[in-house]
Formats: C-alpha cells, structure tokens, sequence
C-alpha cells in the first residue's frame, strides 16, 4: 500500500511538471531549436521586440559572438538596449539638423557635408537650367 501511494504521488508530481508551460523568454538560445523557439516567442512578443530579437541574433550569429549560453530574455534586453541607443544617435542628428536650419545655417551645414563626402548629388552645381520668358506664354 505504501509503495502504490509513492507510486501514485510519483505521477501526479510528474503530471503537475509536464503541465506547467515555461517561459519562452527563460530557455537558452541554441541555434538548432531557434526556428521552433520564435514560433513560441511570436506569441510572448510584440512585433517590433519579436523584430528586434531577431535582428540581434542575426548580427550576433554573422559576428561569430557566441550568444548559445545566454536566454532570450537576456537577448531581447540587449537587443532593445541597442535599439534605445540607435535612436537617441537618431534624434541628435535631427536635434543638430534642426538646429541649422534655425540658424539660417543649412547652406554651410551642406558645405560641411560635402567636405566630409557625406552628401552626394549628381550634378547638383553643374546644371543650370536656361528659362526662356516666352516659354510659358502661350
């Protein structure tokens, strides 16, 4: 009687365990269950943490840095770290453009750009368009 019980708290214990979901977020990234874990993550995810996720793995997977020990929460934290700093890298260029322009300073805002060979236009100096005053009468 007492072994049927052990038994018996045994399955239940193992049933309890096979029933409870884990966190995609908590397993380990490994690149041979990678196509089955996004499946998961797709659903946890929003779209654009699923994007960034993604794209991190990505570089890190191109860039031979090796990510196999660390889970996808700690990815996606690193991930959006990135992206948080991308964008701020973002607005100060804007801040800086915004800034010339309400200086007046656009023209050598351009001059410093096509000194550093940043801007590139064809032609944008050597083109001078000859209007004719009879062209627009009819």
């Amino acid at each position: 009687m007492v072994m049927y019980m052990r038994y018996l708290i045994f399955l239940s214990f193992g049933f309890l365990f096979s029933c409870l979901e884990i966190d995609p977020l908590d397993k380990k990234y490994l690149k041979k269950n990678l196509e089955d874990d996004l499946v998961e993550l797709k659903n946890v995810l929003s779209k654009d943490q699923f994007k960034y996720l993604i794209d991190y793995i990505e570089f890190m997977e191109f860039s031979s840095v090796e990510i196999s020990s660390e889970t996808y929460a700690k990815l996606l934290e690193k991930a959006e770290k990135i992206q948080s700093l991308k964008k701020n890298n973002e607005k100060q260029v804007l801040r800086k453009i915004q800034s010339k322009l309400k200086d007046h300073n656009c023209d050598e805002f351009l001059e410093e750009l096509h000194k550093k060979d940043i801007y590139h236009s064809k032609n944008q100096h050597d083109s001078a368009e000859i209007w004719e005053d009879d062209f627009f009468i009819n």
